[in-house]
């Protein structure tokens, strides 16, 4: 379920609905939820290097209200651990009781990142839906999408649809 100017194969994000390949709706994450309450974030190194310490706001900005409505909420921060394969190994420790993963990246060398940690958690557990937003996704949700290792894309304010 999608709106046809802003839905490619029924998984790109509008700002009031998220929509996933087989057409279930999951209306801003509000839908009962059994058992299962952790949402991981995941923000990859922006570059080569890890030395811009910056806080990632545009993650911290989706898991305030999130946590408000009672969801666990789990961020990984590249730029705080060593490298991407740390996240990795945390993220993975996680799945038991994870809802999704969400993967912010903007273009550039910080999609690598971004891939490496989707494909970790397609290879452990398949079924959870990984959640690509920010730039990359926004600029190119098309291209995003139609990776194998992308189920659903938010383009724009991530606030709106996790929310």
């Amino acid at each position: 379920m999608g709106y046809a100017d802003n839905t490619i194969r029924g998984k790109i994000h509008t700002s009031d609905m998220i929509t996933t390949s087989n057409t279930e709706s999951i209306a801003t994450l509000d839908h009962p939820v059994k058992f299962k309450k952790t949402i991981i974030l995941y923000n990859p190194l922006p570059g080569y290097s890890n030395e811009d310490k910056g806080v990632p706001l545009s993650i911290l900005s989706i898991a305030a209200p999130l946590e408000h409505k009672g969801y666990n909420i789990k961020i990984l921060d590249a730029k705080v651990h060593a490298h991407d394969t740390e996240c990795i190994r945390k993220a993975l420790s996680w799945l038991d009781d994870a809802i999704c993963v969400g993967i912010t990246t903007m273009t550039g060398p910080q999609v690598k990142g971004a891939l490496n940690m989707a494909r970790a958690i397609k290879r452990e557990a398949p079924e959870i839906p990984i959640v690509f937003g920010g730039w990359h996704p926004t600029l190119l949700p098309e291209e995003t999408i139609n990776h194998e290792l992308v189920d659903i894309v938010v383009k724009g304010q991530g606030y709106n649809s996790f929310s």
